[in-house]
């Protein structure tokens, strides 16, 4: 009688241990779900370089409140984070409060997809957002000399600044502008000058032009399948 009793306190004991087990040890035995939810405030920004979105990450069914959730993404950065200061930060780690965390994510300047996730212990949930492209509204064209010898070999640099609608953020890096040549006085094209050039995260695209020809040349300079926006300038080549 006396083993038996022993042996009931020992199940007993056990079976109470395994109540008291935090689900958070044992990843095997439930749902993500049921531990942990993400969730974005919208799933696509502007790739301007400042448009964000909120992340939000929530603990679910009875996974204690305290925990260390730790935020990681691929592209873009994080902003808004207790106590990290300023910079591009694409991990970091924070204690849930009220069961949740939330922290904003900031584009990049790159037309692409991020790939944000959150962890806690051995679980992992994540979201996607899309940057979106900013296509200008309107670029302007500029060079450093505007008198060239014709000799093959003297150049002018040549930038374009690409401004965005409204001034909402920096035109989408790698955004092409392409560049003819004509003469300005017969509206004849130059084709063995076709140029081309891709903005950088600043919105500039930058090339150079090369004096061939002897006359006054106009450059043209458009959007790569936004022809209405174009700018023109006029060298002179001697």
């Amino acid at each position: 009688m006396k083993l038996q009793k022993i042996i009931y306190l020992a199940i007993l004991s056990l079976f109470f241990n395994l109540l008291s087990c935090s689900k958070l040890d044992d990843p095997t035995s439930i749902s993500t779900d049921n531990i942990i939810t993400i969730k974005t405030e919208k799933d696509s920004i502007l790739a301007n370089g400042a448009d964000k979105t909120l992340i939000t990450a929530e603990l679910k069914g009875d996974t204690p409140d305290g925990q260390t959730l730790t935020f990681k993404t691929d592209k873009g950065y994080f902003s808004g984070i207790p106590g990290s200061g300023t910079g591009n930060i694409q991990q970091f780690t924070l204690k849930s409060s009220a069961r949740t965390a939330s922290v904003y994510l900031v584009s990049s300047t790159e037309e692409t997809d991020a790939t944000v996730s959150v962890s806690v212990s051995d679980f992992l949930v994540f979201t996607t957002v899309e940057f979106k492209r900013i296509s200008p509204s309107r670029i302007i064209i500029s060079s450093n000399r505007f008198e060239l010898p014709a000799d093959g070999n003297s150049a002018a640099q040549l930038t374009v600044s690409l401004i965005s609608p409204m001034d909402i953020g920096t035109v989408t890096e790698g955004t092409r502008i392409l560049f003819t040549v004509e003469n300005a006085s017969t509206n004849v094209e130059l084709t063995n000058l076709h140029m081309e050039a891709l903005s950088d995260q600043n919105g500039v695209a930058k090339t150079s032009f090369v004096g061939t020809d002897k006359g006054q040349m106009r450059i043209i300079a458009r959007v790569d399948k936004l022809d209405a926006i174009r700018d023109t300038i006029l060298i002179t080549c001697d």
